[in-house]
């Protein structure tokens, strides 16, 4: 009665882990993807530029490996089948330890994965990934581009060259100036009260301008408003 209990225990157990083994790459991107998008509090990374996008690659990629390698093999024969860490093991440097079709002292019967396999699948989940860091690299990209709101030197130059005589008007016209500086003072709360560098710091350009075009009339209205309230 004590071996049957056993034995259906056992074929309990290696079922469980046959099928496990099966989920081993959803398993792993799972574990990738809640490190390389969410920080050490669990919240959303925001690519600003500021992140070492290959620091947080290899901490996704490696981490728990340990976990992994859990479950690449049963351990269900007396619980005495090991496999010792990649960390600990000492191979020589021209020996691949995944070039193997079974692991060592390992019958096949009980191998979960075997190490062809599980090259195979890293390569797989290497190249699956990829494309979330491309995703990364290009939202800070489009991150700085966001910010750099000024323009080249030469188109700045062009402007002091070619706006002088425009420059010497409002020296003789100060009432020109008194316009500019008022529509500068509406440009700036137009500017504060629709946040207009919030709308495009994701990159999205698309978005933030049909953002802006949606409240550009709303946000006019509501200063034309307050400044008629003001006594």
């Amino acid at each position: 009665m004590k071996q049957h209990l056993k034995d259906y225990a056992r074929n309990v157990v290696e079922t469980k882990a046959r099928e496990e083994a099966g989920k081993i790459m959803i398993h792993m991107k799972d574990r990738y993807a809640a490190v390389f998008n969410y920080d050490s509090d669990s919240m959303p990374r925001v690519w600003t530029g500021n992140e070492d996008i290959t620091s947080i690659t290899k901490d996704a990629q490696t981490a728990k490996p340990d976990n992994i390698e859990n479950v690449l093999v049963s351990s269900l024969v007396d619980g005495t089948v090991t496999v010792s860490s990649s960390q600990n093991r000492k191979l020589g440097p021209s020996i691949d330890p995944l070039a193997s079709s079974s692991w060592e002292e390992v019958s096949s019967k009980d191998t979960l994965i075997t190490p062809v396999q599980c090259k195979s699948l890293w390569r797989q989940f290497k190249e699956e990934t990829e494309y979330s860091v491309t995703q990364a690299i290009s939202a800070q990209e489009a991150h700085k581009r966001s910010n750099n709101w000024l323009p080249p030197p030469w188109a700045i130059l062009a402007m002091i060259v070619l706006g002088f005589n425009e420059f010497m008007m409002l020296l003789k016209n100060p009432l020109y100036l008194m316009v500019l500086f008022v529509a500068f003072l509406l440009s700036k709360a137009l500017w504060v009260q629709m946040d207009i560098t919030g709308q495009f710091q994701h990159g999205a350009a698309l978005s933030g301008i049909l953002s802006i075009s949606s409240r550009f009339l709303p946000t006019v209205m509501n200063l034309l408003r307050k400044l008629a309230e003001e006594p």
